[in-house]
Order: structure tokens, then C-alpha cells, then sequence
């Protein structure tokens, strides 16, 4: 899905930074729902795809800040743009500063702007621990916890649409998946992290192998069927 059709289907203008698995979240999204019976209305789909661009140049911007100081000053802006106090500083984009507008505005229309506001903070104080941490068991609750808020952000804007089974499924459904994110990601990620810190981390490579020894693919499992002969659908509240 290219950019053309993105602004097509959702009204909006994604640049050409914008990588390009990103395109395609808005359409699987709606097709995702209507398994479940349930018909997104223009709207919501245009507010979905909000969040997801947001969320996309968000964290494109904080991959390129190399110190601790300058991604802290950049999530304080994120946060202030959100609550539509408009502190700018220079690694904080006009790109990033009109999504997050944008996302300002859906969150006030649907009237969950605390929540949203709360969640976004959790989250990028979650993402500085996952970038920086030597601990893979650390590294591993991180990406968890990231793929519980992200998929809480978006429940949040299908609230009025949505169904008590997708909402389990989702929040079932967020932990694997954002492992499955970073294991993908494994040889990308710990080179970021590697430049980052400093630290001698260990490569990609040896990353996978070291979990593919036991340790992730049953965190994999127990994270996706909740380590329950029911497979842990039932627990579905958020946490």
C-alpha cells in the first residue's frame, strides 16, 4: 500500500519517511474487525490510521537521537504537543508535530484525552528502559508492556464501536505479537542499542540464538496462551 492509496482510503498524507509496513495497518485493521461482525466507520478507520503514523514517526525520530538527554526533552515535547501545550524543541519534526495535532484532536472529539495522555507517557518512559537495558528478561517485560499500551491507545479509539470479544483478543493478542515484533527486529535493534549505550551488547545474531535456546520461544508461548489449559483467553481485563 503505497502512499497514494494510504490518503485515499484514509484522507491523510503519510511522507515519504514513513516505512512502509505502516501502510498497510489501517486496511489489515478493518479487516481484522469485521472477522468480529464489526463495520469501522470512516472515522474511526481515520483515527486508527492517526494513531498508527503517529506512533510510526514517533518512534523513527527517537531511533535517530543518540543521547539519553535529547530523547528525554523529545518525549516531553511529544507529550506536551498532545496536550496541546505546543512545546517544540529541533528533533521534534513538523512532521511529528502535525500528527500529534491531529491525535490531539481525536483523542479530545472521543473524550478520552486524560487516558491517552497517561498511556503515551507509560509508554515512552517504557521505550527509554527497553532501548537502554543489558538485560534481556528486562528487554523482554518491555516489549510486553509496549505491546499492552499500544493495543489500550487503540481500544481507546474503537471504544464506541468495538466488541468485548475483539477487545479480549486484542489485548490477548498484543504481547506475542510485539515480541514477535522484536525478535523480527532482533539485528536492528541491538545495533541501535549498541550505539547507543556504548555497552558491548550482544549481536543480533547471538541474540536469537541465546533465546531460541529455550528462554524466548517459551516466553513466546506462555505470553501468547497465558500458561493456562484454557490457553489464557479468558483473561482479557487490561493491566
Amino acid at each position: 500500500m503505497n502512499t497514494v492509496a494510504a490518503s485515499r482510503i484514509d484522507g491523510l498524507h503519510p511522507g515519504a519517511a514513513v516505512r512502509r509496513e505502516y501502510f498497510k495497518l489501517p486496511r489489515d485493521l478493518a479487516a481484522l474487525t469485521s472477522s468480529f461482525g464489526i463495520a469501522l466507520p470512516g472515522q474511526v478507520q481515520r483515527d486508527a490510521a492517526v494513531l498508527t503514523f503517529s506512533i510510526e514517526c514517533a518512534d523513527r525520530l527517537l531511533d535517530a537521537l543518540p543521547q539519553t538527554s535529547r530523547r528525554a526533552r523529545f518525549s516531553g515535547s511529544v507529550v506536551s504537543c498532545l496536550r496541546g501545550k505546543g512545546f517544540f524543541n529541533d528533533d521534534l519534526t513538523p512532521e511529528l508535530a502535525g500528527w500529534l495535532a491531529q491525535l490531539h484532536e481525536v483523542a479530545e472529539r472521543r473524550r478520552v484525552h486524560g487516558a491517552f495522555c497517561e498511556i503515551v507517557c507509560d509508554l515512552l518512559a517504557n521505550s527509554e528502559v527497553m532501548r537502554t537495558t543489558p538485560r534481556h528478561g528486562e528487554f523482554i517485560e518491555c516489549a510486553v508492556r509496549e505491546g499492552r499500551l499500544m493495543v489500550e491507545l487503540l481500544l481507546l479509539i474503537l471504544a464506541d464501536v468495538s466488541t468485548p470479544p475483539f477487545d479480549c483478543f486484542m489485548r490477548r493478542l498484543s504481547e506475542p505479537a510485539n515480541l514477535g515484533d522484536k525478535l523480527r527486529d532482533a539485528g536492528r535493534i541491538f545495533a541501535v542499542a549498541k550505539w547507543l549505550s556504548g555497552r558491548r551488547w550482544p549481536s543480533g545474531r547471538d541474540w536469537f540464538t541465546k533465546f531460541s535456546d529455550g528462554l524466548f520461544p517459551w516466553e513466546f508461548y506462555t505470553r501468547a496462551t497465558g500458561g493456562f489449559s484454557d490457553g489464557g483467553f479468558n483473561r482479557c481485563s487490561p493491566n
